[in-house]
């Protein structure tokens, strides 16, 4: 009897701790094998998104709207950004980015890569976040009584197109205009930010280069002699390699106008850019190569190629560059070339300045003389005091600014 007791009560034991078991396997937290939560609701592009990310060429996805205390708002996602890579692979759509971030569990680390505009100026940002069970807690009350309606007096102000590429511009005031100072040296001159000095220069106007600290760029004009039995290209490569002091690869050189011809390029070193040149033949000697050459973080090319471009471009040496008696030409953008050349006289620098159009960059400069680099799509108001055209804020005033490089 005491046996079969014993043995009740073991069996009774084993009952008990296997419901344990079951019941504290149940009241376990889910593992983060179901789908993340990241708090972004994407969007296609809209034309004025395209227009502020002039860089972009593969696409991407609007960021629509980002929840409140949900992964995306954690790490600094905002309403407005353009989403161009997820853990690293492109985005051409926002299909393809909900597409993505469907594909990735709770508890997944996901890294965004998106053009974030703050303060009017587009840049490229990087960030990170874990990816969510649930989205976070509704902390809002909500009520049937109606909130009450405030009056009040009607401005009639027109109002801004409802995607119109210069709608952010006209809402933030004025445009800010990059500012650019003269640089000279021996026979040379350019204009370029305030931070950017001289780097290279030689007494005969054969080569002039200048450097930025602040964002390590390079912006390179040199002259060289092709070499015997040398092709164009080659000594293009070899005036890289010289100025901007890396060890290049070049892409095949493509046809830009006014018979220059680009290469892009990049380096194991982390650099990376684009070359414009133009042969020069002179009886029958070896030809000369004339090159244009902009230097920048492989990172930062989108951003920064365009800056060190236009400074490459506004590169002038007495001696070694032709004058042509030839008028301004309705395929030279007025805010590509220098002001000299919309009066008629263009120089070489001013055919190769038509680039500028290439990577939506332009000249203007003020009644006194100072130059700005501004986006001719996006840094112009519709209309204004002297109509229509580009301005910046002076003194309380708005002065128009003029088309065109005044050194």
């Amino acid at each position: 009897m005491l046996k079969r007791w014993a043995t009740a009560t073991a069996y009774a034991t084993a009952l008990v701790a296997a419901f344990l078991w079951l019941a504290i396997g149940v009241a376990q937290p889910p593992q983060p094998n179901r789908p993340g939560f990241l708090g972004i609701e994407f969007a296609p592009l809209t034309a004025a998104a395209q227009a502020r990310a002039p860089y972009l060429t593969h696409g991407g996805a609007m960021v629509l709207k980002v929840v409140e205390r949900s992964p995306a708002a954690v790490a600094g996602s905002k309403p407005g950004d353009i989403v161009i890579a997820i853990d690293g692979q492109p985005v051409t759509s926002a299909d393809d980015a909900a597409d993505a971030i469907e594909l990735l569990k709770a508890g997944a680390v996901v890294a965004l890569t998106l053009y974030d505009e703050t303060g009017g100026h587009l840049r490229l940002r990087r960030l990170s976040t874990v990816l969510s069970a649930a989205p976070p807690e509704n902390r809002k009350v909500f009520t049937v009584e109606p909130p009450r309606t405030l009056a009040r007096e009607w401005d009639f102000k027109p109002s801004m197109a409802a995607h119109a590429a210069w709608s952010t511009a006209i809402a933030r005031g004025p445009v800010d205009p990059l500012r650019l100072l003269l640089v000279a040296g021996h026979r040379c001159s350019a204009v370029a930010p305030e931070d950017w000095d001289i780097a290279d220069t030689t007494p005969d106007g054969s080569a002039f280069a200048l450097v930025s600290p602040l964002v390590r760029a390079r912006a390179i004009y040199a002259v060289t002699q092709v070499g015997k039995g040398e092709e164009p290209e080659a000594a293009v490569t070899r005036m890289i390699a010289k100025f901007a002091r890396v060890s290049p690869q070049t892409s095949a050189s493509q046809n830009a106008e006014f018979g220059f011809r680009v290469v892009d390029f990049g380096s194991s070193g982390g650099y990376a850019g684009f070359a414009l040149f133009r042969v020069r033949r002179s009886g029958r000697s070896a030809p000369f190569v004339s090159v244009r050459i902009a230097a920048v973080p492989a990172s930062d090319v989108a951003e920064l190629a365009p800056l060190a471009g236009a400074v490459a471009l506004s590169i002038r040496c007495s001696g070694s560059q032709a004058t042509y008696p030839v008028p301004f030409d309705d395929a030279m953008l007025p805010t590509s070339v220098s002001s000299r050349c919309l009066r008629g006289s263009c120089d070489e620098g001013d055919f190769a300045g038509s680039y500028n159009a290439e990577m939506h960059t332009g000249y203007v400069h003020s009644p006194s003389g100072e130059n700005f680099l501004i986006d001719p799509r996006k840094d112009i108001w519709m209309t204004g005091p002297a109509g229509p055209g580009t301005y910046r804020q002076v003194s309380g005033t708005l002065e128009k600014l003029e088309p065109g490089r005044t050194n």
